[in-house]
């Protein structure tokens, strides 16, 4: 369960995994997945043995909680997963960003002494 979140704010899951076991059946098949309340938001295939891969995926709160479930061996695959370092943080809005980025230039212009006049 995840908490403190706020209605429509985008949210980004970031984290990693590692096939601990893998089968390869279906070859290439989904065999993972991951679901914020009831909703797939993102799928995955097994890997290399032991190979830890970075991924991140998106989603929109709807509520000011979430439960965030990861799932494995899905789709009759017999592939299990290690993960490690999960995190949620809120993603600003791309207006929002240009706003810091102006506001930023802004106060390092004033802050800036003049040159002396000769």
């Amino acid at each position: 369960m995840v908490t403190g979140l706020v209605v429509g704010q985008i949210c980004e899951i970031t984290g990693g995994s590692a096939s601990w076991h893998v089968n390869f059946s279906p070859v290439g098949g989904t065999s993972s997945a991951g679901v914020v309340d009831g909703v797939e938001i993102f799928t995955g295939t097994a890997g290399p043995l032991g190979l830890w891969r970075p991924s991140s995926f998106t989603f929109t709160a709807s509520a000011d909680s979430a439960t965030l479930r990861l799932r494995a061996e899905i789709n009759g695959t017999d592939n299990d997963f290690a993960v490690d370092n999960i995190g949620i943080t809120p993603v600003p809005a791309p207006g929002a960003l240009g706003l810091l980025a102006a506001a930023g230039l802004v106060a390092g212009r004033r802050r800036r002494p003049e040159a002396p006049r000769h």
